[in-house]
């Protein structure tokens, strides 16, 4: 089952260190938010787990005043 077809809206990050790769979902700022993901995809990915990492911020959108 590919991920991101069945989760469409969440980034995913592979890294490769050695011998393993490493693949992280999602960039998210709280625990809370995480654990909401994780609750969906537990039984599809039973090894899966939370960790801490650095994220990539989504970008703001610009106000414009008048």
């Amino acid at each position: 089952m590919d991920f991101l077809s069945v989760y469409p809206d969440n980034t995913v990050h592979i890294k490769y260190i050695s011998p393993n790769f490493r693949v992280r979902v999602g960039d998210f700022r709280t625990k809370n938010e995480a654990l909401k993901l994780y609750k969906e995809i537990k039984d599809n990915y039973p090894v899966s787990f939370i960790i801490t990492d650095e994220i990539d911020f989504p970008l703001m959108k610009q106000v414009q005043y008048e």
